[in-house]
């Protein structure tokens, strides 16, 4: 190990996961391992306003989705988990490519967007964010909960590879709105304590193409 971080990495030698702490990550066959956890601080979360529009679903029910951002906080870690890639003392998440499609009767949503992690210009991570979630927000500021997780590949080199091969792979926990929110990922203390959500739905791994209004 070289370096403790906010995030953690890890490689396995085959096809099958390995998770700890909330996160896997894989590497072709005949790769070395290395497994780190992944604990984050609550990151308070600001961007501009979702906008909203709505329309009837595939069901013949109302959604709104709401779309925009992108929405930005500091990441700190939970010491003591080292990791392979350092971090400016002060680091970045950013959530842009927002999508969040709610069912208005049962209010369950899919919230998707890109999850970049470190210097906005040259982030460290970068991937997808899917969050599941359990009502609607409002304009007077109201946030909801939702649970999900964070699929963002190394953007740096890492044991002699270019680009790196690990992956953050984290269980995250938030409480979202139209102006922002706060999230967390890993298992660390604090948490948010948000139920664990669960749907079957179009509008995710492809919202650009279906299932979004």
């Amino acid at each position: 190990m070289k370096t403790k971080f906010v995030v953690a990495l890890a490689v396995v030698c085959s096809s099958l996961g390995v998770v700890t702490g909330g996160l896997v990550a894989h590497a072709g066959p005949g790769a070395t391992p290395e497994i780190d956890r992944a604990n984050a601080h609550v990151i308070s979360l600001q961007g501009p306003t979702l906008q909203q529009i709505s329309c009837v679903g595939e069901d013949g029910l109302t959604y709104l989705t709401f779309a925009g951002g992108p929405f930005t906080g500091a990441v700190a870690q939970i010491l003591p988990d080292p990791t392979d890639y350092p971090l400016p003392a002060s680091t970045t998440m950013t959530i842009s490519g927002i999508t969040w499609e709610v069912n208005v009767k049962t209010m369950r949503g899919v919230l998707t967007g890109v999850v970049s992690i470190g210097p906005p210009a040259a982030p460290i991570f970068s991937g997808k964010l899917t969050v599941v979630t359990q009502g609607i927000p409002t304009a007077t500021g109201a946030v909801v909960p939702g649970r999900g997780w964070i699929n963002a590949k190394a953007t740096l080199p890492d044991e002699g590879l270019v680009p790196g091969d690990d992956t953050l792979i984290a269980n995250v926990e938030a409480k979202l709105g139209l102006f922002g929110g706060t999230l967390q990922y890993g298992n660390g203390v604090p948490s948010l304590l948000i139920p664990d959500y669960s749907v079957v739905t179009n509008v995710a791994p492809a919202p650009a193409s279906d299932g979004v209004c």
